[in-house]
């Protein structure tokens, strides 16, 4: 992949994630103490963010930063919640098992793809 069609994959995913998010351009912004137009800049792929910003805006919008790098070829979601769950004590971790097998029992599909 070329560095323009990165930063053009990364301008895309930045304006899904917070429109997604119900925030505002000027909202994400000023979480990550940058001036609105970097932000435009950055979708609009006419600038590549450092690594800082990258893992900034990824913590703003409380996704991985994978989430921000890839095209959507595959269920982000998964990416999402490792992220949240990273950090999280042993024993939070059995719990929250215990709660997705639960849920998974109720609710689950497999997709057939699977």
């Amino acid at each position: 992949m070329r560095k323009s069609e990165l930063m053009e994959l990364i301008g895309k995913n930045v304006r899904h994630y917070w429109t997604e998010r119900k925030m505002t351009q000027d909202e994400l912004s000023n979480i990550i103490g940058k001036n609105p137009s970097a932000i435009t800049r950055v979708e609009s792929g006419q600038r590549m963010m450092s690594l800082r910003t990258l893992y900034a805006v990824a913590d703003a919008l409380n996704i991985s930063c994978d989430a921000l790098l890839r095209d959507g070829d595959y269920p982000i979601e998964l990416e999402n919640i490792i992220h949240m769950l990273s950090g999280q004590s042993e024993s939070s971790l059995q719990r929250i098992s215990k709660v997705l097998v639960t849920l998974i029992e109720q609710y689950g599909e497999k997709d057939d793809k699977s």
